[in-house]
């Protein structure tokens, strides 16, 4: 592991230094890992997959003053610098926009603020359209078979706030409803019940032992009835 990880920043270093300044560089992975290789869990090391690198345009985030609001800085381990982490929930959002395309009707993911920092205007009307798109679709997944009623409450609060927020706090709201939308679908899909897990586990116990059982008695019988038949006739009866 530790030689793919040399010979991948050996890769990354070169790259970098022959990509132009009209270039923007983002790199991927499913999952990241932490200062001890553990990559299971949740932890912002273990999310935080994605790596951005623009040798032009700064990725700083100084003209964004509410940045620092929505996104914490988090120093990795023997790092001296404290970028902004992102979660690699879904990258086609923060993509899209860049290439001047639409947002895919069903992504959940949100923005990476920094690609659009042309003062607070840019990176404002990017959430307005990010945020406007996940809704969209939650109102399409509401109405599915599949959309529940228990949890939409918070969603549709969080929506109503965004919309009646002041312009100065409106961005923090859009985000906020964002992540918000992005958390409540997970607690949809990703369900699990110690109940069922236990139930299918006798089933698939109680499977074994009757298949065992029965090829046991099948087995036997088949035997008894092979010797009777070689009995007769290895010793024909006399008449």
């Amino acid at each position: 592991m530790k030689a793919k990880l040399e010979q991948m920043n050996t890769f990354l270093g070169q790259l970098v230094r022959v990509i132009d300044e009209d270039t923007l560089l983002i790199f991927l992975g499913d999952h990241s890992m932490d200062q001890t290789g553990n990559h299971s869990g949740n932890s912002v090391f273990e999310t935080s997959a994605v790596w951005i690198y623009s040798r032009g345009a700064s990725l700083s985030s100084s003209s964004i003053s509410f940045l620092a609001e929505i996104l914490p800085k988090t120093t990795s381990p023997g790092g001296t610098s404290s970028p902004s982490f992102h979660p690699t929930d879904q990258p086609r959002s923060k993509i899209s926009l860049l290439l001047g395309l639409p947002i895919l009707f069903n992504n959940l993911g949100s923005i990476i603020p920094e690609l659009f920092d042309q003062g607070d205007s840019g990176v404002k009307e990017a959430l307005e359209l990010n945020a406007r798109q996940v809704k969209r679709y939650l109102d399409a997944y509401r109405q599915s078979a599949s959309g529940g009623d228990g949890v939409w409450s918070d969603l549709v609060n969080a929506w109503s706030k965004a919309n009646d927020c002041p312009s100065d706090t409106r961005v923090l709201a859009l985000f906020a409803f964002s992540r918000l939308s992005l958390s409540t679908c997970r607690s949809l899909w990703a369900q699990f019940s110690l109940t069922l897990t236990g139930a299918g586990l006798v089933v698939m116990v109680t499977g074994i032992v009757a298949s065992y059982v029965l090829y046991s008695l099948l087995g036997n019988s088949g035997l008894r009835r092979g010797l009777k038949i070689r009995a007769r006739n290895e010793f024909p009866q006399r008449l």
